[in-house]
């Protein structure tokens, strides 16, 4: 959903002469937009530029830099695209399908397990996400120790 903002309109010309109205939006997301003509164009501002081929999407890897999930919006898929879990609280946990405790989110884009985690509750069923669609190889993210008490997540062994 888009807004328009207090900062008003402005007129320019193209390469034709013809004059082309512009103006600012901001998205839901705080994302800042201009409108010229009926064309959305990132903000120059770089920090909040839009990647339009990922919207969305974070990519997770365990310690030794292997990609072995992704993130769009709340849902967590395995890197074939299956739903594993997902983001029912406010913050980087991740549970199950079943509500279970899946791991953790930590330095952006690692998905580590806590042996040990207080018990939240049960989460409740989101309803099914559908397919993700394919995000594309990220590649190799490099190697990160682990936390104190984390251990990498196996998604081959997670019972869906």
């Amino acid at each position: 959903m888009l807004e328009k903002r207090p900062r008003g309109q402005s007129t320019l010309k193209n390469h034709n002469s013809e004059l082309l109205s512009e103006s600012c939006l901001t998205s839901s997301e705080g994302v800042s937009l201009t409108v010229t003509s009926s064309r959305l164009q990132p903000a120059a501002d770089p920090s909040l530029s839009l990647n339009m081929s990922n919207i969305d999407v974070q990519y997770l890897f365990d310690s030794s830099g292997k990609w072995i999930a992704f993130r769009r919006g709340k849902y967590v898929f395995d890197t074939s695209g299956t739903w594993v879990g997902w983001l029912p609280w406010d913050n980087s946990e991740v549970v199950n399908i079943r509500g279970s405790y899946l791991g953790t989110i930590c330095n952006g884009n690692r998905l580590y397990h806590f042996a040990f985690r207080p018990y939240r509750g049960y989460p409740g069923y989101p309803g099914y996400p559908g397919y993700p669609g394919y995000p594309g190889y990220p590649g190799y993210a490099g190697y990160s120790s682990l936390p104190p008490g984390a251990s990498d997540v196996s998604l081959e062994s997670t019972e869906i």
